[in-house]
C-alpha cells in the first residue's frame, strides 16, 4: 500500500492483494511488524505482521437545551494499544540533519534502563552520604578522644605540680625544725607542740600556716 510500490500501474496497491482486501485489512487490523526483504531494483516487496484490532464505541448524546431531541450516535472505534503501535517518525536520509537537534522519544526498554540508572545513582549518592557521615562522626570521636587524653596529661601536670609544691613544702618545714636542736628542753617542747600544729594544719589544708596565725 502507499509507496510499497514503484510501478505505476500497480500502484497504490501494488500486486500482492486486490484494493478492496486491503482496505479491509486497514480497516479491522493494525499493523504490528515491518520488515523489508531483499529486492530488486524495481520493486519494494516486505514482511509485514497484522493483528485484528479490538472495537469500542462511544456515543455522543447532543445537549440538553436542544429542542428537537437527536438519537444517540454511536461511533465505533478501533482500539490499539501503545506497545502495539509502530513508531510514526519515518524520515528519510535527506532530511536527517535538520530533526538531528530532536531525537526520537526512547523506547520503552531504554526508559527502563535509563529509570534504572537514575535509581542506582541516587543509592550511590545515598550511600556516599552515609560515608561521609561515618568518616564525620569517626573524626569527630578522634578529636573527643584527643581532647580527653590533653585534659589526662593536663590533670597530671598539674597534679604533679602540687605534689611538688607540697614536697618543697615539707623540705622547708623538716629544715625549720632541725634549725630549733640546739634550744632548751622548754623550747623544745614548745617547739613540738608548734610543729604538730603546723603539721595538722598542713595535713588540713596543704599549706603551711601563715606567720600571724
Amino acid at each position: 500500500m502507499g509507496d510499497a510500490t514503484l510501478n505505476l500501474d500497480q500502484a497504490p496497491w501494488g500486486r500482492s492483494s486486490s484494493s478492496e482486501f486491503q482496505q479491509r485489512l486497514a480497516s479491522e487490523f493494525h499493523c504490528i511488524a515491518k520488515i523489508q526483504i531483499p529486492n530488486w531494483l524495481h520493486v519494494r516487496d516486505s514482511i509485514s505482521v497484522w493483528k485484528r484490532s479490538e472495537i469500542c464505541q462511544m456515543a455522543f448524546v447532543g445537549d440538553d437545551g436542544e429542542e428537537d431531541e437527536e438519537e444517540e450516535e454511536i461511533v465505533e472505534y478501533r482500539h490499539i494499544p501503545p506497545e502495539e503501535m509502530l513508531p510514526t517518525r519515518v524520515i528519510a536520509p535527506c532530511l536527517e540533519h535538520i530533526f538531528a537537534s530532536s531525537p526520537p522519544p526512547p523506547p520503552r526498554q531504554a526508559q527502563k534502563a535509563m529509570t534504572h540508572s537514575r535509581q542506582e545513582d541516587a543509592i550511590d549518592s545515598k550511600n556516599e552520604k552515609t560515608k561521609r557521615k561515618h568518616v564525620s562522626a569517626e573524626e569527630n570521636s578522634s578529636t573527643m578522644e584527643t581532647e580527653m587524653k590533653s585534659q589526662k596529661s593536663s590533670s597530671a601536670r598539674r597534679r604533679a605540680r602540687q605534689k611538688q609544691k607540697k614536697m618543697q613544702l615539707m623540705k622547708r618545714f623538716q629544715s625549720n625544725d632541725s634549725d630549733g636542736d640546739g634550744d632548751s628542753d622548754e623550747e623544745r617542747k614548745k617547739n613540738k607542740e608548734e610543729k604538730k600544729k603546723r603539721s595538722e594544719y598542713f595535713r588540713l589544708h596543704g599549706k603551711l600556716p601563715s606567720s600571724q596565725s
